[in-house]
């Protein structure tokens, strides 16, 4: 086998490798937003101090698409939080 053939295959296996291994770190970070997003929600629905049956009636609306929310997004904060967890990881 030549060379060139040969060091364009293991260029190959180790692209991926590469993207099996960022794959993985992909599905961990997935995984630790939805666990955070969890956190945050319970914390929201704590924070409430409604009794048992006011919780369960939010909650119930909630899921039928009866209650809506009002959300204001700071863009420049979440931009920042971005850049500073790439350049963490890097």
């Amino acid at each position: 086998m030549g060379k060139k053939l040969q060091k364009y295959l293991d260029e190959a296996e180790k692209t991926e490798q590469q993207i099996a291994e960022l794959e993985e770190r992909l599905r961990t970070i997935r995984a630790a937003q939805k666990k955070e997003e969890d956190s945050e929600i319970i914390r929201a629905i704590r924070s409430t101090k409604m009794g048992g049956r006011e919780l369960l009636a939010l909650l119930d609306n909630i899921q039928a698409g009866n209650v809506t929310f009002l959300t204001t997004v700071n863009n420049a904060s979440e931009e920042a939080e971005t850049e500073e967890a790439i350049e963490k990881d890097a």
